[in-house]
């Protein structure tokens, strides 16, 4: 894969978090490797009345033909 950028919203970036990611990345495109990039933008919630540490992961990827988009809350 050509290029990997993470992006924190509403929290500090963490480079135990990032390392992760491209972990789980590295591990996607040995089954996938026709990816050329990923943006992957890892957020945390406004204050709500829930308990934990909730948060919301979106990814991109671009593979050859058609981009792919997961979101998970």
């Amino acid at each position: 894969m050509d290029a990997l950028h993470v992006v924190f919203r509403h929290m500090d970036p963490s480079p135990a978090v990032e390392a992760r990611v491209r972990e789980h990345l590295d591990r996607l495109e040995r089954i996938y490797g026709r990816m050329t990039s990923a943006q992957v933008a890892i957020e945390a919630p406004h204050r709500h009345n829930r308990q934990g540490r909730l948060f919301s992961v979106r990814l991109h990827l671009s593979t050859p033909g058609r981009p792919v988009f997961v979101t998970h809350e």
